[in-house]
């Protein structure tokens, strides 16, 4: 007769392959944390957990992992956090998925490098917690969302197996199914390696806040800018109370000297006269917006954004916050946070970059790829 699954087994058994110091037991929990320091260790893992038909749950900064009735693994990724290898003719860097933004973000100040999206999450979140998570990020048209940062990665498919995807840029072609593994939120794989586009730091960063009648007339200013002047950050939104209802667009540009001061022309320009008011201003002056309680977001084309976000706005009396950014390809992400908001295209609040029968399409694939369902309560990590 078999023995049944426990934490202590699952420990024991574990502990063929890695230290017993990086492998800890959590009665209350019902899971065993595991710290891997190499891929091999990381596939050594995915393939007993396969093995067992034990759930695995990356261990993230934000969220809560869900304690279930039976034993699960834990899996810390905070021993993968090294850059392995930089090559400034490209502008390309490869780093270890468990690197935070704090640590990694150090390392490109050192060699006063950039990039070109960031999570708005206060606290550390690991590179790989933010392109799998619905963080949307801070993003805009130039450089595109988080995803498009992303040239190559290596990853952890759900059977153990490993996953690479390589690419040279301008030359690759057929499906790239790194998309499907950073947009699955984890269904699919988890990245292990990611090969990211850096950009040279700029000298000066510079927001300009124009102060908008409306949503409407912000969000019409923003496809101008984003069309003819594509800035490094672009964001429309409005911010309604009890008392007043107060829209505007935020643009950030990045540049120094004679160039910056043409970019903001420029911006000015495709504005227009519907600004009733410009600041030139820290970004401080519109306070960010992350995902939290309360909050849909999803990634809309350019004329369905009104026609969805009409509804809400009539719907709900008291405070409110919408903010629209990223217009790239006829798209833009609706963050929409308020009590009891409802949009019929953004029904859950994980829905960044698919319909809800893209989402069904999902699960259903994850279920033939991981019969097990080993990673199939990634996602709640975030919802």
């Amino acid at each position: 007769m078999a023995t049944p699954l426990s934490g202590n087994r699952i420990r024991k058994e574990l502990g063929r392959f890695l230290p017993s110091h990086r492998l800890v037991i959590s009665e209350p929990s019902h899971n065993v944390t595991v710290r891997p320091e190499s891929v091999p260790e990381v596939c050594s893992v995915l393939q007993y957990a396969q093995t067992e038909s034990v759930p695995v749950f990356p261990m993230p900064e934000h969220g809560e992992i869900p304690v279930l009735e039976d034993w699960s693994i834990v899996l810390s990724l905070s021993g993968l956090k090294s850059v392995l290898d930089y090559s400034p003719d490209s502008s390309l860097v490869t780093v270890q998925a468990g690197a935070t933004f704090d640590a990694f973000g150090d390392w490109l100040h050192d060699k006063h490098l950039a990039l070109a999206t960031a999570p708005e999450t206060e606290g550390p979140i690991a590179l790989w917690e933010y392109l799998l998570s619905p963080e949307v990020g801070r993003f805009g048209p130039r450089f595109g969302a988080k995803w498009d940062q992303v040239l190559s990665l290596s990853a952890i498919l759900p059977n153990g197996r490993p996953f690479r995807m390589t690419a040279s840029p301008g030359r690759s072609v057929g499906p790239d199914f790194s998309r499907l593994i950073l947009m699955g939120r984890g269904r699919f794989g988890l990245p292990l390696e990611l090969t990211l586009r850096v950009h040279p730091k700029p000298s000066r960063r510079e927001t300009m806040v124009f102060l908008m009648p409306d949503l409407p007339t912000a969000l019409e200013a923003a496809w101008r800018v984003a069309e003819e002047a594509a800035p490094e950050f672009l964001e429309a939104g409005m911010r309604r109370t009890k008392s007043a209802s107060q829209a505007w667009l935020s643009v950030e540009l990045w540049g120094e000297g004679n160039r910056l001061s043409v970019s903001k022309e420029r911006v000015r320009k495709r504005i227009g006269s519907a600004a009733s008011s410009v600041e030139n201003t820290a970004a401080a002056s519109i306070p960010a917006s992350t995902l939290g309680p309360n909050a849909i977001h999803g990634n809309l084309p350019k004329h369905e954004i009104l026609k969805e976000l009409a509804p809400a706005l009539e719907a709900v009396q008291y405070d409110m916050d919408v903010r629209i950014r990223g217009f790239l390809d006829g798209h833009a992400c609706v963050i929409v946070r308020g009590e009891d908001v409802r949009m019929k295209a953004c029904p859950e609040s994980s829905i960044m970059h698919s319909s809800p029968d893209g989402e069904r399409m999902l699960m259903a694939m994850a279920k033939e790829l991981d019969p097990a369902g080993v990673f199939a309560r990634v996602p709640s990590l975030w919802e």
